[in-house]
């Protein structure tokens, strides 16, 4: 009998990218556990009419006047959570656009991350998709002098070759899934891998979430989402991008090494393997 773990007292967020299969997971992970009471993309302004205009002053969203804060670094984040979640009773939210704010959300809840590889995300089945994505492109450039030096390499390099509005797509999810894996990392944070739930039999997809927030019947979790999982692959090359994702990818494995190694995939399908150097961008 899977032993039912205690309630935690930190709230939790799932972190992750817009169109990667988070609502599914929330979905299930609500189910095996009536304890959490949810708020879909809390600190999102748009998601949340409520405390729009407190969010809007820390947090983005893909709103003409509020895009630029996507990727800010260093807002008034711990203002903003006193005057809005502190006085909630909600203790979980998964978030899209917490890349650039996941030391403030370590320092607040118990959080893991979810990634799911760019074949199996764009160009997205809405239109809303391409929206969310070039709002976060827009950011990356709007914020390039006030973030680290290796992430505005890769904003520099994919700036140069980011010439359509299906191109930009590409470098905000990279980027920004290179920022989200990194500071997993650093902060010991556990990474979910989709595909790994898409191919994982039940007893494989157990170990993958019993250590995970929030969980406190893996098993029964487990068995939801085999029995509900839906492999998806996109066409990815409808972006005329496979060259451009490659030696992004590549130049973000040269700066990030091993803390971003799901970024390994390419859009042929092929992983690179591990211990192999990645080849720069030439």
């Amino acid at each position: 009998m899977e032993t039912v773990k205690p309630e935690r007292r930190r709230p939790i967020a799932l972190l992750s990218l817009p169109n990667t299969g988070s609502d599914w997971f929330a979905s299930l992970l609500l189910k095996q556990n009536p304890a959490l009471k949810y708020f879909r993309e809390f600190f999102n302004p748009i998601c949340n009419p409520k405390y729009e205009d407190e969010l809007r002053g820390a947090f983005g969203c893909e709103m003409v006047d509020n895009y630029q804060m996507i990727a800010k670094p260093h807002g008034p984040c711990e203002e903003v959570y006193r005057r809005t979640w502190a006085r909630e009773k909600y203790n979980f939210t998964k978030e899209n656009y917490s890349a650039f704010n996941l030391r403030w959300f370590h320092g607040k809840f118990d959080c893991f991350v979810l990634y799911r590889r760019v074949e199996m995300t764009l160009p997205g089945g809405r239109l809303q998709v391409k929206t969310w994505y070039d709002a976060m492109y827009g950011s990356l450039i709007k914020n390039k002098w006030s973030l680290e030096r290796d992430v505005r390499a890769l904003i520099d390099f994919a700036a140069a070759s980011a010439d359509t509005i299906a191109k930009r797509q590409v470098p905000a999810f990279v980027i920004y899934y290179y920022k989200l894996l990194k500071d997993a990392h650093r902060y010991n944070m556990p990474v979910l891998d989709y595909e790994k739930l898409m191919q994982s039999s039940p007893e494989e997809v157990v170990y993958l979430v019993r250590e995970l927030p929030g969980v406190v019947d893996a098993k029964q979790l487990a068995q939801d989402l085999c029995e509900s999982r839906r492999p998806t692959q996109k066409n990815f090359g409808e972006l005329r991008a496979d060259a451009f994702f490659a030696q992004l990818t590549a130049l973000a494995r040269t700066c990030g090494g091993d803390w971003v190694a799901e970024l390994a995939f390419q859009a042929n399908g092929r992983r690179q393997p591990a211990g192999e150097k990645p080849v720069p961008a030439g």
